[in-house]
């Protein structure tokens, strides 16, 4: 059952949608956008006028007053001008210095107790200094501690970074690092703007120092070097950045510049005519159509909005249509995405060529519309083709402006290619559904052209375009089927009828190397078709798969009993060891599909024919030597049949086998003997959940059973006996 609180939630329920099927949805938006790219390019972009140099054709007087606005390129670096104007604010910070003159002081004192301590030696000292003066070099605090007068020097130190501080300096990377030329000091509510280049920073400001120290200490050269190396480690700048404040002056100063050049009054002359547009003229033109086309396209552009939102918004209610419709009734489609990335792809494809086409001049009718019928047809059904190529019709009639006489016209052209596609088993007979789109598609442009009275050079231009485009595009899509088919993991209906060959080299080599499997193997093939058929499957791709299935034992021919002459090799090998043998042909068989190139939904029934089915014989066999063995020990590998036709092979390679064995004539079975023969067989794959992935009803099953009844009377019946004696005596005669 389903959890209630799941039931409850709808945003629950769409974000799961959303997330298992995201890619679908992702293509979807795309083929959208890129149909609709053009009308939303036309409706965006700026209106066009008159370029500087061009020649007036008339006089052009102002109907109204407007203003004329600066070329923004001008504007631009005027306004750049103005911001680079604006001073960078930096604020005086007296909590710096009084900070950094307190911490000094602070050191200062605990170092002039050590120097003065009678207890220590130089070295002694040296070591002491250490834990205060941590950044200092130990020859400079032997220095320090055998200085004289440390009191003094000291004050001295102290009263030069008083010096220093009292005028502010900034940090040289301030300066540096920005593009300001000027700067606005800010100092106990006063405002002083200075050149960048004349504020003091703290490289200049430590050279004062220095220089106040050379004065103080002339008769002392290793204090003035002390003083140096000690003060460098107590400069911190306190003219700080403010930088958003700096930022909010920028915006108001840019803000404060004009977009207005000058002003036209009405009536005015703007240019007179087979006069040149100069620069000047130019704007005031520019100007004048912004003026009076301002309240549709610049001025208030929710016009433009609406038309491009009701663009994008009509292709996105066609795609997400579409995409309903496939979701709806061709899931499986939807589900695999490498099935519907390819549908998708082909639209996509034309989309693309649509726009060259049309940036090379061509019309609509170019547009390779029939290569979506094409491919589509050829490897889906006939109405998700036509619905394919509708979805595109009408996404090209919403981004390229087509005409009812576009649309009709492709759509009876794509509607013959979708569905008289699906009836073309042989290639030679490609051409039929093409000529006749063709020829009805240019039927159409040229009778309701001619109708509308369009010119004679046009309507052959439309024809022209249709019927190399019509006549093209299919073709195309034939030669790129091979790759779609990759991509897709489908097999074409043209696949599928050439595998179906009996003379190809992979059945030709099982018809050699291991011909009762080959044998069988005809048989399977013909039983699934039928009753593929039956039920409304592919008859033609179980017909193939029943024909490759068994192909895995060609590595191996001699271990399978339909091969055998008389010795049986599995009486000299244990149970086991002919398990693994046996189950191994679904694997080899796999690898021998890949090695020739045989189609997925091929390899898939080669794969799947199986299921995860126990190999009785052995398992018995297994069992009689051991009771406890589990018969999961014995089962393939799998997976489970996940389509209608692996498991009509499934029934059918059951019970072509089973019927083998008996070697019985089924003519003289009745009906329902033989009905409950297979009914058995089928019935003990049904118990053992090998159906439940393939999608095949109760009813399908049973058709089946009854399309096979009649085939296994015709195959497996007793001849006349020969009169031997009777045919030498008349060939004696």
């Amino acid at each position: 059952m389903e959890d209630s609180s799941q039931k409850s939630d709808p945003d629950s329920s769409v974000g799961d949608f959303i997330r298992k099927n995201l890619w679908q949805l992702v293509f979807l938006v795309a083929i959208a956008l890129i149909f609709t790219v053009p009308s939303l390019t036309s409706y965006a972009k700026k209106p066009s006028i008159p370029k500087v140099g061009d020649i007036a054709q008339e006089d052009i007087i102002a109907p109204v007053q407007f203003n004329v606005l600066k070329d923004p390129d001008s504007l631009k670096a005027e306004r750049e001008a103005v911001a680079r104007s604006v001073p960078l604010v930096v604020k005086y910070d007296s909590h710096i210095e009084d900070s950094v003159i307190n911490h000094f002081s602070t050191i200062w004192s605990q170092t002039a107790k050590i120097v003065k301590s009678r207890k220590l030696n130089g070295e002694q000292k040296a070591d002491s200094l250490e834990k205060i003066w941590r950044n200092i070099d130990r020859e400079t605090r032997r220095k320090m501690s055998s200085i004289k007068g440390v009191d003094d020097f000291g004050r001295v130190v102290k009263a030069g970074l008083k010096i220093m501080y009292s005028s502010g300096f900034v940090s040289r990377d301030v300066i540096d690092k920005n593009e300001y030329k000027l700067l606005s000091i800010r100092r106990r509510g006063k405002e002083k703007i200075m050149p960048a280049s004349s504020v003091m920073n703290d490289s200049i400001a430590l050279s004062n120092l220095e220089q106040y120290f050379e004065k103080q200490f002339r008769k002392a050269p290793d204090k003035i070097e002390l003083a140096i190396s000690i003060s460098k480690w107590f400069v911190a700048p306190n003219l700080i950045p403010d930088y958003e404040l700096t930022e909010r002056n920028r915006k108001r100063a840019v803000s404060s510049v004009s977009p207005r050049k000058m002003m036209v009054s009405k009536g005015e002359k703007i240019v007179g005519k087979h006069e040149k547009i100069d620069y000047i003229t130019y704007l005031k033109l520019r100007s004048l159509y912004e003026k009076l086309h301002g309240s549709s396209r610049i001025a208030h552009p929710l016009r433009s909005i609406f038309t491009i939102m009701g663009v994008l918004i009509s292709a996105l209610i066609i795609v997400s249509l579409f995409g309903l419709f496939v979701f709806h009734w061709y899931p499986a489609v939807w589900r695999e995405m490498s099935s519907f990335g390819t549908l998708a792809g082909s639209i996509i494809f034309v989309a693309i060529v649509a726009h060259i086409l049309h940036i090379a001049g061509f019309t609509n009718y170019a547009v390779p519309i029939n290569f979506i019928a094409a491919l589509s047809a050829f490897l889906f059904a006939g109405w998700l083709s036509f619905a394919s190529v509708i979805v595109s019709i009408s996404l090209i009639s919403v981004g390229f402006s087509g005409n009812v006489i576009f649309f009709i016209s492709a759509m009876l052209s794509a509607a013959i290619i979708s569905f008289g596609m699906q009836k073309v088993h042989i290639k030679n007979r490609l051409y039929l559904p093409i000529v006749y789109a063709t020829f009805v598609g240019m039927v159409i442009i040229l009778i309701f052209n001619y109708i509308l009275y369009t010119p004679s050079r046009d309507i052959l231009n439309y024809s022209a375009q249709f019927a190399l485009s019509s006549l093209f595009s299919p073709f195309l899509a034939y030669l790129v089927l091979p790759l779609a088919e990759k991509i897709s993991h489908i097999a074409s209906e043209f696949t599928i009828v050439d595998l179906a060959d009996i003379n190809s080299i992979l059945l030709q080599k099982l018809a050699v190397e291991a011909p009762g499997t080959f044998h069988h193997s005809i048989m399977v093939g013909n039983m699934a078709a039928a009753a593929a058929e039956s039920i409304g499957a592919d008859s033609e791709l179980a017909r193939v798969g029943g024909y490759y299935h068994d192909i895995g034992k060609l590595v191996h021919p001699e271990y399978f009993d339909e091969n055998q002459t008389g010795i049986n090799v599995h009486d000299r090998i244990s149970p086991f060891e002919s398990f693994k043998i046996i189950s191994a042909h679904t694997k080899e068989g796999v690898e021998l599909a890949k090695l020739h190139h045989l189609p997925q939904p091929v390899i898939d029934i080669i794969r799947q024919h199986h299921g995860t089915s126990v190999v009785e014989f052995f398992y018995r066999k297994a069992h009689a030597q051991n009771p406890d063995i589990s018969p999961d020990r014995f089962r393939y590998d799998g997976p489970k049949p996940q389509t209608v036709e692996a498991a009509i092979v499934m029934i059918c390679d059951t019970v072509e086998a089973a019927a083998r064995s008996k070697d019985t004539d089924f003519t003289k079975i009745p009906d329902e003997e033989l009905r409950q023969f297979i009914r058995k067989l089928v019935w003990e794959k049904l118990e053992d959940g090998q159906f439940d992935q393939a999608n095949i009803s109760m009813k399908q099953i049973k058709k089946v059973i009854e399309k096979i009844i009649p085939i296994l009377r015709g195959a497996y019946h007793k001849r006349v006996p020969l009169d031997t004696k009777s045919i030498v005596r008349r060939i004696k005669e």
